[in-house]
């Protein structure tokens, strides 16, 4: 990977992180989530996810 590409995953990382923090998510809530995420990965949506993610930061 390169220091771009790392770079930009490690503050994709860091805000993650941040949003645990900043809203208190509970272990409940973030497993919840993460299953969210399991399910959209096992219904070939992780391109469609992250294309909405993508947008609506443009």
């Amino acid at each position: 990977m390169n220091e771009r590409r790392r770079d930009i995953v490690m503050d994709i990382v860091d805000t993650v992180r941040s949003v645990l923090r900043d809203k208190e998510v509970t272990f409940d809530e973030y497993r919840a989530g993460f299953f969210h995420l399991i399910k959209t990965g096992e219904c070939n949506e992780i391109g469609l996810l992250l294309d909405i993610v993508r947008d609506a930061a443009e």
